[in-house]
């Protein structure tokens, strides 16, 4: 069955390189924390305090729960909270926590 417009294919139509390319362009700009611990990071409290708010139902909508894994689309459970999203910025080098010294410098 041959489609004049690629618009009218439905999606199990679609080739593993169309759909590749589909899903790459749909979250190219979405960060996604994992489990409650990404949750915690993100909002910079505590495990606890994370697992509290998700358990309170405010950011739902961020959340994708299959099981025990988690999915947090962080743009939007940061908006559903009322805080701002700032993207990562990709000139600050990022420092591996084994790199920091824990005692008082020399």
């Amino acid at each position: 069955m041959m489609y004049q417009n690629e618009d009218a294919k439905f999606l199990w139509q679609l080739t593993v390189a169309e759909y590749r390319d589909l899903h790459r362009s749909m979250m190219q700009d979405r960060r996604m924390e994992y489990g409650i611990k990404g949750l915690a990071q993100l909002l910079g409290c505590s495990r606890s305090k994370a697992y509290e708010i998700k358990a309170s139902g405010v950011i739902d909508k961020a959340i994708t729960q299959n099981g025990k894994i988690i999915i947090i689309d962080c743009e939007k459970a940061l908006q559903l909270l009322g805080m701002e999203y700032k993207k990562p910025s990709p000139t600050k080098p990022i420092i591996p926590m084994s790199s920091h010294r824990s005692g008082p410098r020399a």
